[in-house]
């Protein structure tokens, strides 16, 4: 479904909404029936909603990262910060 709406990486959470990891579907074949969990990179990094912007932008751009996840502190998905650069 992630693939068919144009994207090309889905993140992975548990009933509650908490971040489990990342599934990059360029890595995955559409026939492949492994479980996700088997997949997916776990524990991607994250950033809290109440992070500093401007340090936030530049950690990204210091790492060459052009998206980052948002969580609260209990890991819960808020959002998804991309880079404007």
């Amino acid at each position: 479904m992630a693939r068919q709406a144009g994207h090309d990486r889905c993140v992975v959470i548990d009933d509650h909404n908490v971040v489990l990891g990342r599934l990059r579907l360029s890595q995955v074949d559409p026939a492949d029936h492994r479980r996700v969990e088997d997949v997916m990179e776990p524990g991607p990094t994250t950033a809290r909603a109440d992070a500093d912007l401007t340090e936030t932008l530049a950690r990204m751009s210091s790492r060459h990262v052009t998206s980052l996840l948002i969580t609260n502190p209990d890991g819960v998905l808020l959002g998804e910060l991309r880079h404007p650069g």
